[in-house]
């Protein structure tokens, strides 16, 4: 929020009057909306103000907390203003995308008109000069409006984080690049609120609208009369208690009902023989290093996915092509009380195991209390999600996009397996669990002759969900066999 004056001396006095007109349009009072802070958010929760009205701010200091669909994230500011007034107070529930929350401004003198400032209702209101009563006086404002100065150019890709959120939010809304907006009059080629509305006007921006334009009131009631009856409620006298929806479990229900609708899984299985890797485990205990199973199965899904660059991969939805990504970032599915939330551990494969324990437990217990940041929890290239201390043998978890893959753990088990004498020295390196399907196959000689050994061993089993539109069945496949081999200790971890 910068002041154009210091520039005036440059320009006539009918072009002095026409810049002061549109400086302080555009930076006197500015309304603050509410921005999306993660990609699926389209409302959230104000949480906490953490500034008061008349205090100074620079870009960078933190106005509030939100509750998104994800986490509890803080709302920055994007440059240096003076805070006016609360709109929305704490606590507020399901505030829109593009709902003004305050009022800030860049003079200490307009914080006397806060009170008197009228607020628009939304990012697409009209301009504040135009009079509403009649059209020609409309058409008359439009004309007086002044042509591009020589402040003002086109915009370009740059910049875009640091024009206002009003303007972010209704590029996002809409889907538009910024440099379709024709003019950027802001400091430093920002887009102002001016320029936006501006752009209303055109046809290029009503071609864009039309085709947002919400399903009219004969679409609607066409459309419900297609859905199947709902489920009948609970008869009369029957007791119930009805669960308000938390933001996280909205776009939880939304994703994945779009994920098994829209994305071709498909499935496979292996079991790991993790004896040898408990022992392991058991002897760094012992030097007072501390790690889960969980811990190692991320380090060796991040090396596996190393072998198998193939498998880390993500499908982009818009372009319809899918994205082998060379930094393995992977996504752990935590539970916290208003759902599932996943944290990243980034580079998974060039961390030691005690560094992802303790960045595990770190990232797990920041999620349950709300303290993540975005970058935090967006993203990721490959997810697991580990049931097995809940007593789950195994389960095909739903893909989380834009990720292609999704490892489920289940338990481990204990339990008999057949091991003959070349199993040692198998190339392939397999061991066989111990059931009926094993038996029609051995030879009951080789059983007699000491060829085979009845045994007992730890089970875990490992569940691929992959997207066919990625990946193909031989990758999932080659994945499964080199994680198999990394958990069973048969290579180098």
């Amino acid at each position: 929020m910068h002041s154009l004056s210091k520039n005036l001396s440059k320009f006539s006095s009918t072009q002095k009057s026409l810049l002061g007109h549109i400086s302080r349009r555009s930076y006197a009072i500015e309304p603050l909306i509410m921005p999306a802070l993660s990609p699926t958010m389209t409302s959230g929760t104000l949480t906490k103000w953490h500034v008061k009205p008349g205090q100074k701010l620079s870009a960078g200091d933190v106005l509030c907390s939100v509750q998104t669909d994800k986490a509890v994230v803080d709302m920055d500011t994007q440059e240096d203003m003076i805070f006016g007034r609360v709109l929305i107070q704490e606590g507020t529930e399901d505030v829109k995308l593009g709902e003004v929350i305050a009022l800030v401004c860049d003079d200490e003198a307009d914080l006397n008109d806060m009170d008197s400032y009228e607020v628009p209702k939304s990012e697409s209101s009209p301009s504040e000069e135009a009079p509403a009563e009649e059209v020609p006086q409309k058409q008359a404002h439009a004309e007086q409006t002044p042509p591009q100065t020589q402040a003002s150019q086109k915009p370009t890709s740059d910049f875009k984080y640091m024009d206002p959120p009003s303007v972010r939010s209704f590029l996002e809304t809409y889907n538009i690049d910024r440099t379709q907006i024709p003019t950027a009059s802001g400091k430093g080629g920002r887009i102002t609120k001016q320029d936006v509305v501006q752009f209303q006007q055109t046809d290029a921006f009503k071609n864009i609208a039309q085709k947002k334009k919400p399903a009219t009131a004969a679409e609607g009631k066409k459309a419900t009369e297609t859905k199947p009856a709902p489920a009948a409620r609970p008869q009369a006298g029957a007791t119930y208690t009805d669960i308000p929806a938390t933001p996280t479990r909205k776009i939880i229900a939304s994703r994945l009902l779009e994920s098994k609708q829209q994305l071709p899984h498909f499935f496979m299985s292996t079991e790991a023989r993790i004896d040898k890797l408990l022992a392991y485990r058991e002897h760094l205990k012992q030097q007072n290093v501390k790690a889960s199973l969980n811990d190692f199965i991320i380090k060796m899904s991040a090396r596996a996915l190393e072998q198998v660059p193939q498998c880390n991969a993500t499908f982009n939805s818009k372009t319809g092509q899918h994205e082998q990504q060379s930094q393995i970032d992977i996504s752990i599915a935590v539970a916290t009380e208003g759902g599932l939330i996943t944290p990243i551990v980034k580079s998974a494969n060039t961390k030691p195991v005690p560094q992802i324990a303790a960045t595990v437990k770190d990232l797990a217990t920041r999620a349950r209390s709300g303290g993540l940041k975005p970058e935090e929890f967006q993203g990721g290239t490959f997810c697991i999600s580990n049931l097995g201390m809940f007593g789950i043998k195994n389960f095909e978890a739903v893909i989380n996009p834009p990720h292609a893959l999704i490892l489920s753990v289940g338990g481990s088990e204990k339990r008999p397996y057949l091991e003959t004498q070349q199993e040692g020295n198998d190339q392939y390196g397999f061991s066989q669990s111990f059931d009926l399907s094993v038996l029609d196959n051995v030879d009951p000689e080789a059983l007699n002759s000491g060829n085979g050994e009845l045994k007992t061993a730890t089970f875990v089993t490992l569940t691929v969900s992959a997207d066919a539109r990625a990946v193909d069945g031989q990758d999932v496949a080659q994945y499964l066999g080199v994680l198999k081999d990394l958990l069973e200790m048969r290579s180098y971890v």
